[in-house]
């Protein structure tokens, strides 16, 4: 399987957050901006709680996605 890079969705945004989900493998980038707190990421994976990047890692989880060209799918530029 060949490894990608997470490929965002356009930003949806909320009151206190802003949402972008991987096209490929549907991780969920849910930036959170609250007042008085400072922005803080978390990642949501098929419906499961946020896991903070903040964690100690301060990684974002690998995109989990095939590449097009390793699903079969043809891609023109």
């Amino acid at each position: 399987m060949t490894r990608l890079r997470h490929t965002w969705s356009d930003p949806y945004r909320t009151e206190y957050a802003t949402e972008r989900a991987c096209w490929a493998c549907g991780l969920v980038r849910v930036t959170r901006h609250e007042p008085g707190v400072r922005p803080w990421v978390e990642f949501r994976r098929g419906g499961r709680g946020g896991v903070r990047a903040d964690d100690g890692s301060g990684r974002t989880p690998p995109c989990e996605g095939e590449a097009p060209q390793a699903a079969g799918e043809v891609v023109t530029p």
